[in-house]
């Protein structure tokens, strides 16, 4: 008895020919299907079938364990039991531990300057608008262990000026602009920084509007990641208190023409986990 051949092929012998000349099931005049005789018809594409259900059982199996592999990495890069933490405005070197391939870094730029006022008249600088929040950068890094990362925080702004950029390898985000008087009677909010690099890249918040005419709106400072835009205030905003936040502007309410400077943006952050 010969072996049938099915196609695509999957474990020999398992399926078996019928001959031509079988008397019950053979064809030996007239012999059609590719010779295999009319009778064996069915039994053919019956192996056929098997075999293509069979290998795209194997295809399933093989994606299944594809797929639960990256599950695995996927819970494990989100229970990370370690964390570096670098707040001080400066340049650090950071060594990868051992045993370990991925870590996870979180880059925030300081926050800008509120913008300072001068004002003697509803039309002149009465009320500065707020700083812009740092940019905000997320994403995960492969490493090896011994591997140095380059890690920079950002200062924060101080009035009217912008925050300093933070960056961790190839994650970079820049700090908020520090807010200005546009022209007489006109201080808009400074913008939020830029962030490039990561998996996550959101720019900073926009910093509150001051003065625009006779208009007085609440110059605060554009909030970081984690909030803390600092306050617009009476002779002097309040400086960012979280993160990447932005500091607030300064306002005269009684117009007496005395310079009073906006608040300094909070310093930007690094986050390593791994």
């Amino acid at each position: 008895m010969a072996t049938l051949i099915d196609s695509p092929s999957y474990t020999q012998n398992e399926v078996y020919e019928l001959a031509q000349t079988d008397p019950l099931e053979g064809a030996s005049t007239g012999a059609s299907f590719g010779g295999i005789g009319i009778s064996n018809q069915p039994h053919q594409q019956l192996a056929n079938r098997t075999a293509f259900l069979y290998q795209r059982q194997n295809t399933n199996i093989d994606n299944i364990t594809v797929l639960q592999g990256q599950v695995a990495t996927l819970f494990a890069r989100n229970t990370w039991t370690n964390t570096a933490v670098f707040t001080g405005p400066g340049s650090y070197d950071w060594v990868v531990p051992g045993g370990i391939s991925t870590v996870r870094a979180v880059v925030v730029g300081g926050g800008g300057g509120g913008s300072s006022c001068s004002a003697m008249s509803i039309a002149g600088f009465a009320s500065g608008g707020g700083g812009g929040g740092g940019g905000y950068c997320e994403g995960l890094l492969s490493v090896s262990p011994g591997m140095v990362l380059s890690i920079t925080v950002g200062a924060g702004g101080a009035a009217q000026s912008e925050g300093g950029t933070s960056r961790c390898q190839s994650l970079t985000a820049t700090g908020g602009a520090g807010a200005f008087f546009q022209t007489a009677g006109s201080s808009a909010g400074a913008a939020g920084g830029s962030a490039s690099g990561g998996n996550l890249n959101f720019e900073g918040a926009t910093g509150s509007d001051g003065q625009s005419g006779q208009f007085i709106f609440a110059g605060n400072g554009g909030d970081g990641p984690w909030g803390g835009g600092g306050r617009a205030g009476d002779h002097g905003g309040t400086p960012g208190t979280a993160p990447g936040a932005g500091g607030g502007g300064s306002y005269d309410p009684f117009f007496t023409g005395a310079y009073f400077a906006g608040a300094a943006g909070a310093p930007g952050i690094v986050i390593i986990c791994w």
